[in-house]
């Protein structure tokens, strides 16, 4: 085939960010289960039965939601399977929490709130990240914003259902409507004092709070309803960069204002690979490495993008029969968008005019194409294929088999019944069919045939494929 390659040296930075260390909340998916219950919670000593480290901030009774709880209870509405608040499945894992951030019913500021000790206290000046996914539960109609994250030196256990007025470190300022995904909620605060706890919940009174109403079908309750998973708190240690560059490429890293001490594979020296000013990288697969400095540490982490695929249609011409059709087919590989000189996009094209063909696959690093030229012959082979038989042993059309009018360089014939099962193969004109299968007659009934087989045409060998069915009757 005649190629064209276009190859693209890029590089593309996409950004600089922070890098976290050990997640400090205490089961942050909420995985480490207790006991599943076919209750609704009733209070927060009960809550403190199904699920571990996890408390109520307050009397509002939030609730845990385990894919772990039978569906048949579905009263309690404890279950991912839940017919009253929705069914939405945890971001990650089995479980999820479900709290009220507004309760028309309940009767002022009704609000619930869950807690976690962290594994240890904030360091105040140091910077952290808090993050959680949020999504809202489809059969309700309210939806709200101000969910937030709160951090406390102590423990809140309020005697009451009604708003913490606090201010939350890390809140949510849009109203979430979100049924199908999740939301994440997250943000960087500077710790100001030894917070050992963590509050999630809204901390803001009605009129504090925008309410928005939704009327979707199968919704039910005139309540803003949360849930809530996969929380995390972080500190913030050091910068990290992403770069993304194609296959075959480099790059070239400079310490910038810093002073350099080394180039590494680990946060510490044990990794160092190079000492040099400048580091050079070309690398094959995507890969982590880590400047260490006098003033900073920063990870730079490489992703590899895969160059075009090769794309090959086979020879450079294909000679075809007038009348004719012939299938191009490639397999199309997952990492580039492919063209047919047609316009098309699938995995194959069906021909039957004469001219030049291609096939293009392309990428953010380039793109690879081939072609073929399709000619026209006057190829002189006819066949018949009869569409029944009577393998009956009275010696008239007791055998199937095409008719073929000229000589053949290649044949080959294939049959198979309703379920796929080849019953029958030939490589010899004069190797018929006789209507049986491992010795035994084949029932009455239709039966699939594929016959492929090639001629001389001046010189050239033209191969061809037809199929269809032929019917056994005795």
């Amino acid at each position: 085939m005649f190629k064209v390659n276009s190859l693209t040296v890029t590089v593309f930075f996409l950004l600089s960010y922070n890098v976290y260390s050990q997640n400090l909340v205490r089961n942050p998916g909420f995985e480490n289960v207790l006991s599943p219950s076919c209750n609704l919670t009733s209070s927060p000593s009960h809550f403190s039965t199904m699920v571990a480290d996890w408390t109520l901030a307050t009397d509002g009774t939030a609730d845990m939601r385990s894919m772990y709880v039978d569906p048949s209870c579905l009263t309690h509405c404890q279950s991912t399977h839940d017919k009253v608040h929705g069914r939405e499945l945890p971001y990650e894992g089995n479980v999820m929490m479900g709290l009220y951030t507004y309760h028309l019913y309940a009767g002022g500021d009704y609000r619930e709130y869950v807690q976690v000790e962290l594994l240890k206290p904030l360091e105040p000046g140091k910077k952290y990240v808090a993050e959680m996914y949020v999504s809202r539960a489809e059969n309700f109609v309210l939806s709200t914003n101000n969910i937030g994250m709160y951090f406390s030196d102590t423990k809140i256990a309020e005697p009451n259902s009604g708003v913490l007025n606090f201010t939350p470190q890390v809140v949510y300022n849009d109203v979430i409507t979100d049924t199908a995904g999740w939301v994440k909620v997250s943000g960087e605060f500077l710790a100001q004092s030894a917070s050992r706890f963590l509050i999630i919940g809204n901390f803001n009174d009605n009129q504090q709070t925008t309410i928005e109403s939704l009327i979707e079908p199968g919704t039910r309750m005139r309540s803003a309803y949360y849930f809530v998973d996969m929380v995390a708190v972080y500190e913030n240690p050091y910068e990290a960069v992403d770069t993304i560059i194609c296959e075959g490429d480099s790059i070239l890293f400079t310490p910038g204002s810093d002073s350099l001490i080394s180039w590494s594979y680990t946060d510490n020296q044990d990794g160092t690979f190079s000492t040099n000013s400048q580091l050079w990288m070309a690398p094959d697969s995507s890969v982590q490495f880590y400047f260490l400095g006098l003033m900073d540490t920063i990870l730079y982490r490489i992703e590899v993008k895969p160059a075009p695929p090769v794309v090959f249609l086979g020879d450079d011409s294909l000679i075809i029969c007038i009348g004719d059709s012939v299938r191009l087919k490639t397999e199309l590989a997952n990492n580039a968008d492919y063209l047919w000189s047609d316009g098309t996009t699938g995995d194959q094209i069906q021909l039957s005019d004469p001219g030049w063909y291609w096939l293009q696959s392309s990428n953010d690093c380039g793109s690879n194409r081939d072609s073929v030229f399709v000619q026209h012959i006057q190829c002189e082979c006819h066949i018949f294929v009869p569409n029944i038989f009577t393998p009956n042993h009275d010696s008239l059309n007791d055998q199937f088999s095409p008719s073929i009018d000229c000589e053949t360089t290649k044949y080959h014939l294939q049959i198979y019944n309703r379920w796929g099962e080849r019953l029958f193969e030939s490589y010899s004109y004069d190797h018929k069919w006789n209507g049986t299968y491992r010795n035994e007659h084949v029932p009455d009934g239709v039966y699939f045939w594929i016959l492929i087989y090639a001629e001389s045409v001046t010189g050239n060998n033209i191969s061809q494929s037809l199929s269809g069915t032929v019917t056994v009757l005795r």
